[in-house]
């Protein structure tokens, strides 16, 4: 599944996914995959468990900013439509490419 067809997944693939990200990794790494999957539960439109997720994220991390911004946006009742069409790579300056490094070239 490409990866941003993640956020407009079905709430059974979310929940399974939110499971997996509960279980894979050391614990200081499953703030950011859960924080990842409570912003595909938000846009996909499953606000309960968005805010599950990101409980579960805050109450080990209080200041991880991920968590913290989307829990705002929760609590502000910010529908995921505000994010519609973003991030548009059609827009200048929206997605740059990388420069490449010249580390280790002589």
């Amino acid at each position: 599944m490409p990866s941003r067809d993640i956020l407009v997944a079905p709430a059974a693939l979310l929940s399974r996914t939110f499971r997996d990200a509960l279980n894979i990794g050391a614990p200081r790494s499953r703030r950011g995959s859960v924080s990842l999957v409570a912003f595909a539960a938000w846009r996909a439109g499953q606000g309960a468990l968005a805010a599950v997720a990101l409980e579960r994220t805050l109450s080990l991390h209080p200041d991880y900013s991920l968590a913290v911004l989307l829990d705002d946006l929760l609590r502000r009742g910010v529908p995921p439509s505000e994010l519609d069409g973003w991030p548009s790579v059609g827009m200048p300056g929206v997605v740059r490419p990388r420069r490449r490094s010249r580390r280790g070239r002589r």
